[in-house]
């Protein structure tokens, strides 16, 4: 049987699409979602935030560029590579984050901030396949 390493996520941007170019002309961006779970046990309210670090290739990185930025909502596919959990120093509180490429996105947000926002690609996308 294959592995299947497919993993979905919906977050808000923790800074704008950091946007470059690979030395061989290829676009990559880095982005970072902040996903926040709230639950209530005991009538005390637990709070708990997961950061997701996630790349992106080619025409994919150049649309979530364009589209996205600090604060905005974002929903995407990735294929998970890598992740960690720590105790704050400051807040001592648990942490998380994790490492992956995204596969595609369907537009949870956009430039407006609504469904696909303004000029937003209606359908989302999908990867093109990374750089070897």
């Amino acid at each position: 049987m294959a592995a299947n390493n497919n993993c979905f996520a919906l977050g808000n941007l923790v800074a704008d699409p950091r946007f470059q170019y690979t030395p061989s002309g290829v676009p990559v961006c880095n982005i970072r979602i902040a996903m926040n779970k709230r639950w209530t046990k005991d009538g005390q309210t637990f709070e708990k935030t997961t950061y997701l670090s996630l790349v992106a290739w080619n025409k994919t990185a150049e649309l979530i560029t364009q589209y996205f930025t600090k604060s905005k909502p974002i929903a995407v596919w990735y294929e998970l590579e890598d992740a960690e959990a720590w105790i704050g120093k400051q807040d001592g509180q648990p942490h998380a984050a994790s490492c992956g490429t995204i596969t595609q996105w369907p537009f949870a947000g956009g430039s407006n901030g609504g469904e696909g926002g303004a000029g937003a690609p209606a359908a989302g996308g999908s990867v093109d396949e990374a750089p070897m």
